[in-house]
């Protein structure tokens, strides 16, 4: 009877670690967030930041060869902005926005963020 108490606890305690590594692991997404990253970054170096959560700042702007919201920085460096309400977009067109969500890019579309928060700098 005392090696099952014993192989319980063991089993418990290996359920523990596994458990807590995977939320570790999976569960902290967004508290992993990229402070701060500049459009000119996300366009020199798309690989590092692939999938992640960013944030960046530029001028929202509406693309008409491309029908998309872009986020253009100082230099004319833009990110198209995805899966965010056009409506809410539209209000915030040509105004310093800080932009929030999970950047990706294809040969499609190019780079962009998924957005998650669209917020009025001015």
């Amino acid at each position: 009877m005392g090696r099952f108490f014993m192989y319980a606890t063991i089993g418990v305690l290996a359920f523990f670690v596994l458990s807590a590594t995977f939320v570790i692991d999976s569960g902290g997404g967004f508290t992993a967030a990229v402070a701060q990253v500049s459009v000119h970054n996300l366009r020199t170096s798309p690989e590092t930041y692939r999938g992640r959560h960013v944030t960046t700042e530029g001028t929202l702007r509406f693309a008409q060869e491309t029908a998309r919201f872009a986020l253009v920085d100082d230099e004319n460096q833009a990110v198209a902005i995805l899966k965010y309400d056009s409506h809410k977009l539209r209000e915030l067109q040509d105004r310093k926005v800080s932009v929030a969500g999970r950047f990706g890019f294809d040969a499609e579309i190019g780079i962009y963020i998924e957005a998650d928060t669209v917020s009025p700098l001015d």
